[in-house]
């Protein structure tokens, strides 16, 4: 049954779907996916650091200040170990939880947004195409602050949409517009503490994202009347009651060093040059943008065609109608919901390309809106407004990107993942069920089916999704040379640091994903007296690359029992190079 033709029950439950198809996604590899990112490493490494300290103020990798970004998303980390689990435990799965509940709040938040900007149905189908999306579902796995803050851009979005539904309505009722009603005032509560505390997870990037959305709506519409709510005095007391505290409490601690390293070092050089060797040329999130957005950019395109289209036409049709007819109403509603989606997404587009830093998951924040322009998509190819071209260049565009992911999944299974078996039969499993929806995909466009489409499109994602992270990539052994490490220790039956065993010096390989499976004392240099360092423990354990023998020189000149327990080999993902490792158990001899 079409999403139109569904009772009022029916279309409530739609935001129980999304939660589903949330939780289909996300849940499967939270607690199987090994760390794979180095980002993510050391937010979960310094979130158990400051469970285990109790100090709730600094931020600190091992002996070093993390002075990159606020504390809000150690502290919901810390939160998600205190009840679920233990800092003294790795379980990785607890501290990706906020990321799992940014990522559905973002569905959700989208949802209503969009229910106000295109409609209940559009708006279902934009917001389970942002569920689904590559971009977002990976972002849901890692214990980083890009979901939750894509989650709190999704519902300043909604805030936002719902104030200027309710300045228009005032505007246009009989009656003489009043102060701001309890319900703005209400959203502009909301909005400042969402604002508070997006400051507190990623600084001042949803802050500015939201300044250019509205400066570049007041120079399109010549007026913001509707801003007049967040004048409510309290909204800024909740907004400084949020961030104040924790701000003033680290300018004492650091006597200023953070502010100096995280706007001065990590923001500003991100805006000045490409830092960390992240750079790509202009248009870069535009080329990447049918992969992070995948599937719904099958019909991202359709949708800003209508909405371009649209916009044209309605322009039209109100320079030539009557001001007193009522179509008038719903017409200038229209326009002004549709600039909302344009400068939510374009302003803050053109900036990000600008910056010589750039990372795919930069324009998160962003995908509330695109993911609603999708829905339109969907929307118009199901109403036979279809544009033959852009349409037959979308399905193809989709067919590639669906055919490139596959690959890259067929060919890390097959070289990566000895541990798999049946990876053969596997693989062709993938390759039918993907190629079949696909295909069903293919034969709705050609249709203008647009409500099939969209559902086989989902379906190609959910059949890939929970495979994917629950049991292909927890099996990348040869890419996953940190879970390596740490399986020799379980095998050679040798406790972990952070469970009393010993210390471990890995000065060739320096992830800091070694130091959240081993312990906080993970050395990742070579100490200066070595032979001194190993008087002082009753064991220690080494990890050295076989190409550099010097190390392992200085070793045999101590006087020191050596046993190479075993080898680990594959490619350090981060860096891209072969890496064979030697685990070397150390011993003082009497």
């Amino acid at each position: 049954m079409p999403l139109n033709e569904l009772d009022i029950p029916a279309r409530k439950s739609l935001g129980f779907i999304l939660i589903l198809l949330c939780l289909i996604v996300y849940i499967p590899g939270m607690g199987t996916l090994p760390l794979i990112d180095r980002d993510e490493a050391r937010y979960a490494q310094a979130s158990v650091q400051m469970a285990q300290s109790q100090d709730y103020v600094n931020i600190r990798f091992q002996d070093q200040a993390r002075n990159k970004k606020p504390a809000g998303i150690y502290w919901m980390q810390v939160a998600g170990l205190k009840i679920f689990s233990d800092p003294y435990r790795r379980d990785i799965w607890v501290h990706r939880l906020p990321s799992v509940l940014g990522a559905m709040i973002a569905v959700l938040a989208s949802y209503w947004a969009g229910i106000i900007l295109i409609g209940r149905r559009a708006a279902f189908y934009g917001a389970a195409l942002l569920s689904v999306s590559l971009l977002l579902v990976f972002e849901a796995h890692q214990a980083k602050t890009d979901a939750v803050l894509a989650g709190l851009a999704a519902l300043e979005f909604y805030l936002v949409a719902r104030l200027r539904q309710l300045a228009h309505t005032d505007q246009h009722s009989s009656q003489k517009p009043l102060n701001p009603t309890r319900d703005m005032r209400l959203i502009a509560l909301g909005f400042w503490a969402i604002m508070g505390v997006a400051l507190m997870i990623k600084g001042p990037v949803l802050p500015g994202l939201i300044f250019m959305a509205l400066l570049f709506l007041f120079i399109w519409e010549k007026q913001a009347s509707y801003l007049r709510a967040l004048s409510y005095w309290l909204g800024p007391v909740i907004f400084i009651l949020i961030t104040l505290p924790w701000l003033a409490l680290i300018w004492a601690e650091t006597n200023g060093q953070f502010f100096r390293d995280a706007l001065g070092g990590d923001f500003g050089s991100k805006l000045t040059s490409s830092q960390e060797q992240h750079g790509g040329i202009v248009g870069y999130y535009l080329l990447t943008l049918p992969i992070m957005f995948w599937p719904g950019s099958l019909f991202l395109i359709c949708g800003i065609a209508y909405i371009i289209t649209h916009l044209r036409a309605s322009r039209q049709r109100l320079s030539i109608s009557n001001p007193s007819e009522p179509a008038r109403y719903d017409t200038v509603l229209e326009i002004k919901n549709l600039r909302l989606l344009i400068c939510w997404v374009l302003p803050a587009w053109v900036i990000m390309e600008l910056i010589p830093t750039k990372l795919p998951h930069y324009p998160l924040p962003l995908y509330p809106a695109i993911a609603l322009m999708a829905g339109l998509g969907v929307k118009t190819v199901m109403d036979k407004l279809t544009f033959p071209k852009i349409t037959k260049f979308s399905l193809l565009f989709f067919i590639g990107v669906t055919m490139v992911l596959l690959g890259v999944i067929i060919y890390a299974l097959i070289n990566y993942a000895p541990l798999l078996t049946h990876k053969t039969l596997l693989s062709v499993v993938i390759i039918l069920l993907v190629g079949l929806s696909m295909g069903l995909t293919c034969i709705a466009i050609g249709r203008g089916q647009g409500e099939r489409a969209f559902f086989a499109a989902l379906l190609t994602t959910v059949l890939i999704t929970p495979l994917t992270y629950h049991y292909i990539a927890p099996n990348l052994s040869g890419v996953l040379i940190s879970k390596q490490i740490e399986d020799v220790f379980t095998t050679e039956n040798i406790p972990l640091t952070y469970s009393g065993g010993p210390i471990v010096v890995s000065p060739h390989y320096r992830e800091p994903s070694l130091v959240y499976r081993l312990g906080t004392q993970t050395l990742l240099h070579m100490p200066d007296d070595i032979c001194e360092h190993i008087k002082t423990q009753p064991e220690i354990v080494f990890i050295f690359r076989q190409d550099q023998s010097g190390d392992m020189d200085r070793l045999r000149q101590c006087k020191v029992e050596l046993d190479i327990l075993a080898s680990v080999s594959g490619i350090n993902y981060a860096k891209g190079d072969d890496l064979k490792l030697d685990i070397i158990y150390a011993k003082p001899q009497d």
